[in-house]
C-alpha cells in the first residue's frame, strides 16, 4: 500500500468522506416505525438514491421483499437487533473510520492528481438489491450476503466506491479524448472506471484485506483474466448488431454481474499501464479519458491482448455508436 509522499497532505488527502446512518439507524432502532411509515422512510437519501439506481440499471426495487426483511428484523427484541450482523458490521466500520481517513484516503489519492477532492457522503442502509453503488453519494448495503458478515469486505468495497469518486473528478479536469457517444463510450467508460476502482482497492489489501472479494480471487487467476478479457472484447464486437435494450442486458450480465469483465479486464489494463508506463501514466489517462486509457494500454501489449476497437474509434474520431 502506498501513501502520498510529502510533509504536508495534499488537498485530496484532506478529503472529507462523511458517514450518514439515518436509514440504518431507523431500521435497527425502530423497524416498526419504518413499516408504519414506508413512504416516509423511502424519502430518505439512501432510499431515494436506491430508487434512482434501480431506474438507471432497469432493475425496479422490490418493495415487498424489502418489507419482508424489515418485518423479520422487527420481530427481534432491541437487544437482538443491536447484536444483529448489520449493527455489528456497522459498529466495526465506524470504529475504523479514523484508520480509513488516515490510510485509505491517502492510498486512493496516490493514484490521483493532488487537487482532486474526494469529498462524498456515504449513506448506510440495508435490504436493498445492490450491495453498493455511487450516484452522487455512495450507498452501502450492510445487509448484503456478499459481505459474509465481515466488515473487512465492506471497507474494501468502500475504497472501490471512493475510487469511483476520484475517477469522476478526474474526468471533470480533462478534455475531450475523442470518446465516442453511445454504446462504445459506455463500454470504454465502464472498463476504465470499474477497473481503476477495483485496482485501487486491490492494491490496498495489505492494510485493508477483503477475504471474500470475488473480483480479487478472479484477478489472481491468470486464466480467468484471459477469459474475462475475451468476454469484454466479445461484448464490444456486438455494438451496432443488436437492439439497445438487448445490448444493455448483455453488458449487465457479462460485464457487471454474472461475468465481471469491466472489473477483471479493467484491473488487468491498470496493472499493465502501471507496470510498463508508471503510475503517473495511469493517472494521466484518468484525466484524458477512457479512450486514452485503452489506447495507452493497447500500445503496451501484444496484438492478442489488445482491446479490439473499430479503427475509426482507435484513431480518436468522434463517432456515434448507438445500437439499433
Amino acid at each position: 500500500m502506498n501513501d502520498v509522499e510529502g510533509s504536508s497532505p495534499c488537498r485530496c488527502c484532506r478529503s472529507n468522506v462523511r458517514f450518514d446512518t439515518k436509514s440504518l439507524d431507523l431500521l435497527v432502532r425502530d423497524p416498526a416505525w419504518v413499516l408504519d411509515h414506508q413512504d416516509e422512510f423511502w424519502g430518505l437519501r439512501a432510499q431515494q438514491l436506491t430508487v434512482r439506481w434501480g431506474q438507471g440499471v432497469s432493475r425496479p426495487i422490490d418493495r415487498e421483499t424489502w418489507r419482508e426483511q424489515v418485518v423479520a428484523l422487527a420481530s427481534l427484541s432491541q437487544a437482538e437487533r443491536d447484536n444483529h450482523a448489520i449493527a455489528r458490521s456497522f459498529r466495526e466500520i465506524e470504529g475504523r473510520k479514523q484508520a480509513f481517513d488516515a490510510k485509505a484516503i491517502p492510498h486512493i489519492c496516490s493514484f490521483l492528481p493532488p487537487d482532486v477532492d474526494l469529498a462524498v457522503q456515504v449513506d448506510f442502509t440495508a435490504f436493498i438489491p445492490s450491495r453498493a453503488f455511487a450516484i452522487e453519494d455512495i450507498v452501502m448495503n450492510v445487509a448484503s450476503p456478499y459481505w459474509q458478515q465481515n466488515a473487512d469486505n465492506i471497507i474494501s468495497c468502500l475504497i472501490h466506491e471512493v475510487g469511483h469518486v476520484g475517477h469522476s473528478q478526474c474526468r471533470m479536469l480533462g478534455g475531450d479524448d475523442g470518446l465516442p457517444e453511445g454504446d462504445y463510450g459506455k463500454l470504454l467508460y465502464g472498463l476504465q472506471g470499474e477497473g481503476f476502482s477495483d485496482y485501487v482497492a486491490y492494491q490496498a489489501r495489505d492494510e485493508f484485506p477483503a477475504p471474500g472479494e470475488v473480483d480479487f480471487r478472479l484477478y489472481e487467476d491468470k486464466a480467468e483474466v484471459r477469459r474475462q478479457f475475451d468476454v469484454y472484447n466479445e461484448v464490444l464486437a456486438t455494438v451496432g448488431s443488436m437492439p439497445t435494450d438487448a445490448l444493455a442486458q448483455l453488458i449487465w450480465e457479462r460485464c457487471i454481474t454474472g461475468k465481471r469483465a469491466f472489473y477483471i479486464a479493467g484491473m488487468h489494463c491498470c496493472h499493465t499501464i502501471v507496470e510498463q508506463a508508471g503510475r503517473e501514466a495511469l493517472t494521466q489517462t484518468l484525466i484524458d479519458g477512457p479512450l486514452s486509457f485503452v489506447s495507452l494500454y493497447n500500445s503496451l501489449v501484444s496484438a492478442d491482448w489488445t482491446i479490439r476497437l473499430p479503427r475509426e474509434i482507435a484513431l480518436g474520431s468522434k463517432v456515434t455508436s448507438h445500437s439499433k
